[in-house]
């Protein structure tokens, strides 16, 4: 232990039995609190041996080297605060968050480990329909220095960290739409520098030469098949494809509706069957692209996304055909 070792104040009992010394923060909790929340502390404690080969204070030290006192702080207020962490619809943080996830994953605590994942499946849900509103619904504060390239970077190494792999669908979408220098970039955000890793790196770019293949569902314009099949609403749907109205919605396909997606019928001025085939056809086109996903970016099928997600959130079973739609 280094000399330059401090107390955090918070988090020191005067009635503590063991004290946890992470990055030269000192920590004096109690083994019988930790060892009722955590496995690995159970563990530690059951098979610790009766006169500890290093002590601080007459009490067992503990050094937990490969641990960032941030995360431990955030964690143990977790443990000792009631109110300081719970699942949603509470608010929190997305460093609390990071900091309870990391480390209840590691040390065993299955119930802060959920409330961590349920505020991020808000956040990075499966279900497709969800998509465009989640960041809207999201149950974390961000902090004044957050942005989508560090938020990406965290989340997505904690979703490696911590096998929650059914984050990472939606996640990807983000970088591909909205953060694509993520990919590439080392950003330091919430004090922490930040990159993706060569895996997530891979699978990005993966995604994204496959993206590339996917293309728009123009038929919804063109085909003759869809729809009335009488010459003005062809006419009207032609128009307003040649009107560039089009552009934006190409560029995020699965998060954002086309102007026309919302009712064909007035801002185009086709008819109601026009309109309804057009929809469904739209409908159809983004959901299979959705469920192509997993394939696209080198991730486990839906089927298993979705049994990880319901493990992890004890979650009903997910339905025999994996379909990704129906677990949120």
């Amino acid at each position: 232990m280094s000399e330059n070792s401090t107390r955090v104040e918070d988090l020191w009992f005067d009635d503590g039995s063991i004290v946890l010394n992470v990055g030269n923060r000192l920590f004096c909790v109690h083994k019988t609190i930790l060892a009722l929340h955590s496995g690995f502390f159970r563990d530690m404690v059951a098979s610790a041996e009766p006169y500890p080969s290093e002590a601080f204070e007459g009490m067992p030290l503990v050094t937990l080297h490969d641990d960032d006192p941030r995360d431990m702080t955030h964690f143990l207020k977790a443990v000792y605060l009631p109110g300081y962490f719970l699942p949603p619809p509470s608010r929190t943080s997305l460093e609390i968050i990071e900091g309870v996830l990391r480390l209840a994953h590691k040390y065993d605590v299955p119930q802060l480990r959920r409330h961590a994942l349920q505020h991020l499946a808000i956040a990075y849900p499966t279900d497709l329909d969800k998509l465009s509103d989640a960041a809207a619904l999201s149950t974390y504060i961000y902090c004044p220095d957050a942005d989508m390239v560090g938020t990406v970077q965290v989340i997505a190494t904690l979703a490696r960290e911590t096998e929650a792999l059914w984050l990472l669908p939606s996640l990807y979408n983000d970088v591909l739409y909205n953060a694509p220098a993520a990919v590439q970039s080392e950003t330091t955000f919430l004090g922490r520098q930040r990159r993706l890793s060569s895996e997530d790196v891979a699978a990005c770019l993966a995604g994204c030469d496959a993206m590339c293949t996917v293309e728009y569902p123009f038929d919804a314009f063109f085909s003759s098949t869809l729809g009335c099949g009488e010459m003005f609403c062809t006419v009207r749907r032609l128009l307003y494809f040649g009107s560039g109205k089009l552009n934006d919605a190409t560029g995020t396909p699965l998060t954002r509706d086309p102007d026309w997606f919302d009712d064909p019928s007035s801002s185009m001025d086709v008819c109601d069957m026009c309109a309804r085939e057009m929809r469904a056809y739209y409908k159809q086109w983004r959901a299979g692209v959705w469920q192509s996903y997993p394939q696209y970016f080198k991730l486990p099928a839906w089927e298993e996304l979705l049994r990880m997600k319901c493990r992890d959130l004890e979650l009903p079973a997910p339905m025999s055909n994996g379909d990704a739609a129906s677990q949120d």
